[in-house]
C-alpha cells in the first residue's frame, strides 16, 4: 500500500493562461499534448548554463527502494556535484536511513536524504497551496473549487486505503483545512456537499464513489478535468520559473519530479537553455 499520500501528479493545460506568462514558459505543453508522447521512465534532462546546471529528473514514483531508479538517482547525484536539490511534494522529513526515505516518501524522500547526507540545501519547489487557491479563484467559483479539492482526496484516500475515504477525513476538508486556506464557503458539512454535488454532477448518485477519472487532466468531461489542468499550468509554470533562476545564477540544481512534468517542460527549457547536454528516456 503506498503511504505517501502527499504526492499527487496534477495535469498541465491553460491555454488562456498561456498570454499571462513569459516566454519561454508558455512553451510547456498541455497534458492533452502530453498524452500523446510515447516515453520511458526515468526521462531525464541535463542542462548547463554558465557555470550553472540543471539536472532535472523525472522519476516513475516509487516506494521499493530496490527500484533501479533509486540506484541511478544516487549514481547521478554523485557525478553531478549538487549544490541546491528540489523535490516534489511539499518537505518532508529528511530520513537518515535511505530505505525507509523511499518507503515513506518515494523517491523524493530518497532525494532528501542524500541532501541531508551531503549537507546540500534541499526544499520543494512547489507553490503555496494558498498562492494556488488564489489565482484558480480568478477562473472557477469558490464553491467549484472546495468541491473538485473534497472530491480529489476522496479518490486518493480510497485508492490509498483500498476502501471508502473516512468521513471523519472529509469533514475536516470541509470545515478545517480548505477554509483555513481561504475557501470558508459552502459546502461546509457532509450534508451540504451532497446537496452541491447533486446539483454541479446530477450524474454522481454518491460522491464517496466520485471516479478518479474526473480528475485526469487528460480527459474531459467535468469542470473537474479542466481544473486539474489549470491547477497543473500554474503550479508548472512556478517550477519551471525557480529552476531556470537558480541554475541561471551559478548553482548546480539537481531536482526530481514526476516523469510528465519533464515531458511537458522540455520544450520551455530547451528554448530558455539550448539543447540539453544529456537526455535519457529509460533505463538500460
Amino acid at each position: 500500500m503506498l503511504r505517501y499520500l502527499w504526492l499527487v501528479l496534477l495535469g498541465i493545460s491553460l491555454s488562456s493562461a498561456a498570454a499571462q506568462v513569459p516566454v519561454p514558459a508558455q512553451q510547456i505543453l498541455s497534458y492533452k499534448q502530453y498524452a500523446s508522447i510515447q516515453h520511458k521512465n526515468p526521462y531525464v534532462l541535463e542542462f548547463h548554463v554558465g557555470t550553472g546546471a540543471l539536472l532535472f529528473y523525472g522519476a516513475e514514483h516509487t516506494g521499493d527502494p530496490k527500484d533501479p531508479q533509486i540506484a541511478d538517482i544516487e549514481r547521478r547525484w554523485a557525478a553531478f556535484h549538487t549544490t541546491v536539490a528540489y523535490n516534489e511534494g511539499g518537505n518532508p522529513p529528511t530520513p537518515r536511513d535511505p530505505e525507509d526515505a523511499v518507503h515513506k516518501y518515494a523517491e523524493a524522500g530518497f532525494l532528501r536524504y542524500l541532501a541531508g547526507r551531503d549537507q546540500v540545501p534541499v526544499a520543494t519547489f512547489e507553490p503555496s497551496f494558498d498562492d494556488e487557491i488564489s489565482y484558480l479563484v480568478k477562473h472557477y467559483s469558490p464553491e467549484q473549487l472546495k468541491t473538485f479539492y473534497v472530491l480529489r482526496q476522496v479518490t486518493e484516500a480510497r485508492r490509498l486505503q483500498d476502501s471508502t475515504a473516512s468521513d471523519d477525513r472529509t469533514k475536516n476538508w470541509l470545515a478545517d483545512y480548505l477554509p483555513a486556506h481561504g475557501l470558508k464557503n459552502s459546502p461546509k458539512t457532509l450534508a451540504e456537499l451532497t446537496d452541491t454535488c447533486k446539483r454541479l454532477f446530477p450524474e454522481l448518485a454518491d460522491w464517496h464513489k466520485v471516479s478518479e477519472n474526473w480528475f485526469d487532466p487528460t480527459e474531459s468531461g467535468h469542470y473537474t478535468n479542466e481544473l486539474a489542468n489549470d491547477s497543473g499550468m500554474f503550479r508548472d509554470q512556478y517550477i519551471f520559473r525557480l529552476l531556470v533562476a537558480r541554475a541561471r545564477r551559478g548553482d548546480r540544481v539537481f531536482a526530481v519530479i514526476g516523469a510528465s512534468h519533464v515531458v511537458v517542460q522540455e520544450p520551455a527549457l530547451i528554448m530558455e537553455f539550448g539543447p540539453p547536454a544529456t537526455k535519457v528516456n529509460g533505463l538500460p
